[in-house]
């Protein structure tokens, strides 16, 4: 093997290091999504570097080693379902790139993820020390995170986010079912390290470590990751235990029994979304109330309660007495249960199967479609005006946007990599072990939502590490006769050119950033914002969102200049009157002209409508004929969502303003159909039917 190839080989494992390692921590606030868009921006570049480096490898040594593994058919037939899908798409642009403010899940996302797959197995096989350290970095990473997110709770950076991240932290993966996920995945490998220690020191690190998972865990107070944590620790203690029942318990049985008791104390000190801690306990002690309120209404049904005294009205808040009266009053307080809003959200999914049943409507393509099919029922839930991007549920997002082609090319990739895993199993294998159980993990917190970058990571390399600690692989190669200076000129080239692109990636984005963030300004800043979006078009002329958002910015120039020129003095002369209508005029067509390229560049995005509209309402400020343009882009958001009631309350809102009261009445009739408690529509409603407000 040449010096070269040695530093190849070297060069790929460091880079498979920086992965594990910094993938998890990767994040910057000044890109407009603070944590996915930069990892996934960060695995492109290390796929891109270890991509060079195994062909460079491959030039030098004139033949390209690939390995041949049982998951070869699966994993290409799941690519092929994502290819044919996105030719398929109705948007390929997002497609291929994901959909913007999400990233990961478009093609160019998988095909960076089979890469590494492929990359891993056939660079890194048989290199059992190799595949300890990989593992390290992984835990090490997760040590990181972890206390991350426990001085979160303890309000480290609590006037840095706009969320409540004292009450459920999400460290650096920026969400907390993300977060659980996340630590989820990693924990089975602590414990079971933890479990085959063979000395004091490695028992203690690697318990206290997974301890701290297990805290940060219960701090993020997602439902779906503390309860299939509580599966897997069963799981994890019924394979220990049934271990010691056949070599005899000892001391290792002692401490199976000290970790139960861990387990207890931690739960019943921080408590679960469905236990209460000792903080409860006092709250309820003072202020009167259930000491369980999560198990009260089951108990209620069997005449029990956990009630030790009434509630103290005149302790409470004026917000905790009008929350007692919502309750009293059988009225929802806080955000909608999230396994109600799951199952809407499930029903348009599922719809959209049956519309779209072979190839969906497009790799990661569900923050346009569910749209069409969203059901009414959205509307009551406390997140109805959100916007819905995913269908969280991995298996009905895939079914939904890739068809059953998709969902079952899923399926038997999954159903390949669990075979793989168990073949992988040795005797007193407890590491694998623990790498399937963190793989098992992702399945189902995947049921309850999506994966994000570090969760599809593991999803690939969780396999390809236990692969390699396997016979279940086959190095084959294929001479190359092209001449080797010139294949690594034109790897380097290509390298050069991809990389490149992704800095600009991440440069428009910043400048998109900025650039909307000055508009919350108002003029002062006005010419700043355009400026940054202007170079964010220009670093990357192909995102069509760039182009709907410097034309609010342009609308808005267009009115303030409009309010400059009314606040001219009378003995302004006609040229400075002329300036001023000039410039006004051409911010207004710059306006809707990128407004339409936009729309144009991507019609399914209802976004870009309604940000049309938002336009031409600047512009009716001095115009009235642009009200036509505004009522044109809602009447078309409400075709693509014709269960928005939202939209049609807005346009009833213009109608009414333009004197149209009986289009008025008829829309927003409609948005109290679809959202009987919508007390806004309800209102203008009630004016229409004055005398007086047809009038005026």
């Amino acid at each position: 093997m040449s010096s070269l190839e040695n530093f190849c080989n070297k060069a790929i494992r460091y880079l498979f290091y920086l992965l594990f390692f910094f993938t998890p921590i990767v994040m910057y606030t000044g890109t407009s999504e603070v944590f996915e868009f930069n990892k996934m921006l960060f695995v492109y570049v290390i796929t891109t570097l270890i991509t060079a480096f195994w062909l460079t490898k491959s030039f030098s040594s004139k033949k390209f080693t690939i390995a041949k593994t049982p998951l070869d058919i699966p994993v290409l037939l799941f690519l092929l379902s994502q290819i044919i899908s996105t030719f398929l798409s109705i948007d390929r642009h997002t497609s291929v790139w994901g959909y913007y403010s999400r990233f990961h899940g478009g093609l160019a996302s998988t095909i960076s993820y089979i890469v590494l797959f492929y990359a891993f197995v056939s660079n890194v096989a048989g290199d059992k020390k190799a595949r300890r350290e990989f593992l390290w970095a992984i835990i090490g990473s997760a040590v990181l995170v972890s206390v991350y997110g426990v001085l979160e709770h303890f309000g480290i950076d609590k006037d840095v986010w706009v969320q409540d991240v004292q009450n459920r932290v999400f460290s650096t993966l920026g969400q907390p079912n993300w977060l659980s996920a996340y630590l989820l995945a990693v924990l089975p490998l602590t414990v079971f390290m933890a479990f085959e220690a063979k000395n004091k020191k490695d028992l203690v690190i690697n318990g206290v470590v997974s301890l701290l998972f297990l805290i940060t865990i219960l701090f993020t107070k997602s439902r779906s990751g503390i309860g299939v944590t509580f599966v897997i620790l069963f799981v994890i203690f019924a394979i220990y235990l049934r271990k010691l029942f056949l070599n005899g318990f000892g001391r290792k049985g002692l401490g199976l029994l000290s970790a139960a008791l861990i387990l207890f104390v931690t739960l019943f000190l921080i408590g679960t979304p469905w236990t209460p801690n000792p903080a409860d306990f006092a709250h309820a002690n003072q202020y009167g109330g259930p000491i369980w309120p999560q198990a009260e209404k089951y108990l209620n049904k069997i005449h029990l309660t956990t009630q030790i005294k009434p509630v103290q009205l005149q302790l409470l808040s004026q917000t905790d007495k009008d929350n007692y009266d919502r309750l009293q009053q059988g009225l929802r307080v806080g955000g909608s249960d999230s396994m109600q809003i799951r199952s809407v959200v499930w029903q348009g999914a599922i719809e959209l199967v049956k519309r779209y049943p072979f190839f969906g409507t497009g790799v990661d393509t569900f923050g346009y479609s569910y749209y069409w099919v969203r059901p009414a029922s959205h509307n009551m839930l406390s997140e109805w005006d959100f916007l819905y991007n995913r269908a969280h549920n991995e298996y009905l997002n895939f079914a939904a946007t890739t068809g059953l082609f998709g969902l079952l090319s899923y399926l038997f990739l999954i159903a390949g990599f669990i075979y793989a895993f168990i073949k992988a199993i040795k005797k007193d294998d407890l590491v694998s072990i623990g790498l399937l159980l963190g793989f098992i993990s992702i399945l189902i917190t995947n049921f309850f939502g999506f994966s994000v970058v570090c969760i599809a990571l593991f999803f690939y390399l969780y396999p390809a590490i236990a692969i390699t600690g396997s016979d279940q692989f086959r190095l084959t190669s294929q001479k190359i006769k092209f001449n080797p200076g010139l294949g690594i000129f034109l790897v380097f080239c290509l390298t050069a050119y991809l990389l490149i692109n992704t800095y600009h990636a991440w440069a428009a984005d910043i400048d998109y950033s900025k650039g909307k963030n000055f508009l919350l300004y108002g003029p002062t800043y006005l010419t700043d914002s355009l400026k940054d979006l202007d170079q964010a078009i220009s670093e990357n002329p192909s995102e069509p969102l760039y182009k709907s958002q410097i034309a609010e910015a342009q609308g808005l120039a267009a009115l303030y200049i409009n309010e400059e020129m009314k606040a001219l003095p009378a003995s302004a002369s006609a040229t400075e009157v002329s300036h001023y209508q000039q410039g006004r005029d051409q911010y207004a067509n710059a306006a809707l002209q990128n407004a339409n390229n936009a729309i144009a560049m991507n019609p399914y995005q209802t976004n870009y409508y309604k940000s049309k509209a938002k336009v031409a309402l600047y512009l009716a400020t001095y115009n009235a004929g642009y009200y036509n343009d505004v009522i044109t882009s809602l009447l078309q958001v409400s075709e693509k969502a014709p269960t928005d009631a939202k939209v049609l309350y807005n346009l009833g809102l213009i109608y009414t303003n333009t004197g149209q009261y009986e289009e008025a009445k008829q829309v927003l009739n409609k948005a109290v159909e679809l959202k009987p408690d919508y007390t806004e529509a309800i209102t203008a409603l009630a004016k229409l039917a004055t005398p007086s407000a047809t009038k005026k």
